[in-house]
């Protein structure tokens, strides 16, 4: 804290510390209050992207393949999945299972 406790000041916050924050003024003529309530956001992490991931998929013409993409974060992040650098849509061809998390 600085300033006499005017401040209240969290360096690299991290999840934990999201929660409601109250200030309290206090003297002999009575007391007062401000809230803050705090939220740590964390940015998408795709689970596995640091470990060797193949770069190519081979499949058997008239078979399926499936391409899994978990991630995290908060808000919990949406997927979307490109092809060729397009968005790519489904179709008879191609389904997205569990929110986007996979690819079929």
């Amino acid at each position: 804290m600085f300033s006499g406790g005017r401040v209240l000041q969290i360096p690299r916050a991290k999840v934990e510390d999201a929660g409601r924050y109250t200030c309290v003024a206090v003297n002999e003529a009575g007391e007062d209050s401000l809230q803050y309530d705090v939220r740590v956001l964390l940015p998408p992490i795709i689970k596995g992207a640091d470990v060797a991931v193949p770069a190519e998929v081979t499949v058997l013409v008239n078979k399926s393949v499936l391409m899994e993409c978990s991630s995290s974060g908060s808000p919990a992040p949406r997927n979307s999945w490109q092809k060729d650098g397009q968005p790519l849509l489904e179709d008879e061809h191609r389904q997205l299972l569990s929110s986007g998390r996979i690819l079929q």
